[in-house]
């Protein structure tokens, strides 16, 4: 009986582990709040039991959906904890009850989180936002979550939307029927006294009257209309039908209003501008279409007047310069300058010394992984002329931080052979910047181990140093003495060589004295 029992669970094993093979070959197995969810690789459904607890397959669009409206699937109810073992990013959140790391806006796993709160009918899936019921016939969101039936169509019941049946009778008559297709209400069947015209119903008819003439005077058109049941004979032919007709009235044109001038044709020694009316209601109206006028007739070239008088010099001391003009009157332009430039002299004065803007620099802040711009200034501009003062400052200015920190690495050495481990990081054209480092049998904050590596490695482009009891002494803790260093490169490239500790095998050479004078020495 043993023996029985031991096939039967064997044979319920391999079919248990069968089926989950199939599965990682068509889909995608996640594990979220205790309950394994399979989704194909597209992030489909196809039945409630794909989904978690809480949600179901929405029919439509094949996608898992919040039984309470929520757009941040499998993250439904989010009740946040603090007793996540890992750091959650801006994304996550540490969920109450499983104690690890969720996605806030939705998210089957952690690399494929939602980067935002998805809008109203959407759903996160895949890492974007989809249409959680599926599309409607214009591209946008279906609305209601229920799959309307033909005689319904989805709309608004007050703060959600529903399902709501079309009133037939309010757009195709008493006695009707009709569906919502496309967007908008298809009669299918009409009442008594009714026909199905062009999936409109209309009242049956004769032919009506004529209506007027489209024209006040001169030619037009007319039109008379009618409404044929399906027992009529006019079944099949058209229900309206135009014919020419002439007015009794004779047209007169009548001129528009005159339109804008438009542009001159010359700038200057004489052009014309133009505008236009429209003859309107007939071929003919009596007067111009078009009318000119003169514009820009003063000449191009013309002779300028007489000097005026020089103006005062522009400095008070020193060298400056004084100008005088001439007036071009009835022209564009005048032969020769119209402005005349000389150099006038004054009592020599004093000039404060300038600085001279030089180039501007990055350079890094001693003792300390930061940066900050420079720029170096010589004196000169201008110079320092007669008693004038002397240039204030310093030649050396700092204009602000140039520090470009790097992403924050961290580096964990759980070896049980603390001494073989090696930290070996290169931060090329920059410096390392330490964040904080633990020597301990588990992650405690300990400040000194911090201070005593930034001690070698701070504001340098090499670090290197054994994470082990040689280099941090021994600790008085259970288990292996682990280390874990957080650090960046600031303003350079990073590379590293890092070791974990292994454990090396020793080689013991037995040596062989032959005859006391040959000695061979086999591994042993």
């Amino acid at each position: 009986l043993a023996r029985f029992h031991l096939t039967i669970t064997i044979q319920l094993v391999r079919i248990v582990m069968d089926r989950l093979a199939l599965l990682s070959l068509i889909g995608y197995i996640f594990y979220v709040h205790g309950i394994v969810i399979t989704l194909a690789q597209d992030g489909k459904c196809t039945t409630d039991r794909d989904c978690k607890v809480g949600a179901v397959c929405h029919r439509i669009s094949r996608l898992c959906i919040c039984e309470n409206k929520s757009s941040s699937y499998p993250s439904c109810l989010i009740q946040e904890g603090n007793s996540c073992k890992q750091k959650c990013s801006e994304l996550q959140y540490c969920d109450l009850k499983t104690a690890t790391c969720m996605c806030r806006y939705g998210g089957m796993t952690l690399d494929i989180c939602c980067k935002r709160s998805c809008g109203k009918f959407q759903v996160c899936n895949q890492g974007a936002c989809k249409c959680a019921y599926g599309s409607n016939e214009l591209g946008g969101c279906r609305r209601c979550m229920k799959i309307c039936k033909k005689e319904e169509r989805c709309a608004s019941t007050g703060s959600s939307y529903g399902c709501r049946k079309i009133e037939c009778g309010k757009h195709c008559g008493a006695g009707s029927k009709c569906v919502w297709d496309n967007n908008k209400v298809i009669c299918t069947r009409c009442g008594p006294g009714h026909s199905l015209v062009l999936k409109k119903c209309i009242e049956d008819d004769r032919w009506g009257s004529w209506g007027k003439c489209s024209a006040t005077c001169g030619k037009g058109v007319r039109e008379r209309r009618r409404k044929c049941s399906a027992k009529s004979r006019c079944k099949g032919k058209n229900v309206s039908e135009v014919e020419p007709c002439t007015s009794s009235v004779k047209c007169v044109g009548k001129w528009s209003q005159w339109g804008s001038w438009s542009a001159c044709s010359a700038s200057c020694s004489g052009g014309e501008k133009v505008r236009k009316r429209t003859c309107r209601g007939s071929a003919n109206c009596k007067g111009d279409e078009t009318q000119k006028k003169e514009c820009n007739t003063i000449p191009c070239i013309g002779i300028p007047g007489f000097w005026g008088p020089w103006s005062s010099c522009s400095v008070t001391c020193g060298k400056g310069k004084r100008t005088r003009k001439r007036p071009c009157t009835n022209a564009i332009k005048c032969v020769g300058n119209a402005v005349k430039t000389e150099t006038c002299t004054k009592k020599p004065c004093s000039v404060d010394c300038g600085w001279c803007n030089g180039d501007i620099k990055i350079e890094q802040i001693p003792g300390q992984c930061k940066y900050q711009r420079i720029r170096l200034r010589t004196p000169g501009c201008p110079e320092r002329v007669g008693n004038g003062a002397p240039c204030k400052g310093k030649p050396r200015m700092v204009l602000g931080d140039a520090t470009q920190k790097g992403e924050t690495q961290y580096r964990d050495f759980h070896s049980p052979y603390p001494e073989k481990n090696r930290f070996s990081a290169k931060c090329e054209g920059g410096c390392i910047s330490i964040h904080e480092v633990i020597h301990w049998c588990k992650r405690k904050i300990q400040h000194a181990d911090t201070e005593k590596v930034r001690k070698i490695c701070e504001g340098k482009e090499k670090c290197e140093f054994t994470p082990g009891p040689s280099f941090f002494g021994d600790r008085d803790c259970k288990g292996v003495q682990k280390t874990f260093v957080s650090y960046s490169c600031n303003n350079g490239h990073l590379t590293t060589n890092h070791i974990d500790g292994k454990k090396t095998k020793k080689i013991i050479l037995k040596c062989v004295s032959i005859l006391n004078i040959i000695g061979t020495c086999i591994e042993g």
